[in-house]
């Protein structure tokens, strides 16, 4: 991954790059709303069309300046029930660095002696669907 350019890999039919840049965080801000309800809207039965949609639209934009833009058909193929869970991981990634400009390397259900735990609203990762509203 390169937090500097904000780009995480993943490897499909290539290795290809997934981004969170400000443009598309405010499609998906007009899209979907607060962007807490990012993880909810990923995580709702049946919605595997917002996921590639989702997907599209973050590798388009991990590009490189005169790579010919995928479409939704295109990626959809790239996509499967082996796959679904990198894929989802990534976007996950790319959201982290979007906007802690890096992603944790603990493995889920660590715990991380250099953190501290903060309670707050800013500590939810919408992400996750961690949101309590």
């Amino acid at each position: 991954m390169n937090p500097l350019h904000g780009k995480v890999p993943v490897e499909l039919d290539q290795t290809r790059h997934l981004m969170f840049s400000l443009n598309l965080i405010i499609d998906l801000e007009d899209e979907i709303g607060d962007l807490a309800d990012l993880g909810v809207q990923m995580a709702k039965k049946g919605n595997m069309k917002f996921v590639r949609n989702l997907f599209t639209k973050l590798l388009n934009e991990g590009a490189s300046e005169g790579e010919q833009p995928l479409t939704e058909e295109q990626v959809g193929k790239l996509i499967h029930m082996g796959n679904i869970a990198m894929v989802t991981n990534a976007i996950k990634d790319a959201y982290t660095i979007a906007t802690k400009g890096e992603v944790s390397t603990l493995t889920e259900g660590e715990d991380n002696p250099d953190q501290e735990s903060v309670e707050n609203e800013s500590s939810i990762d919408p992400i996750a669907g961690d949101n309590p509203n």
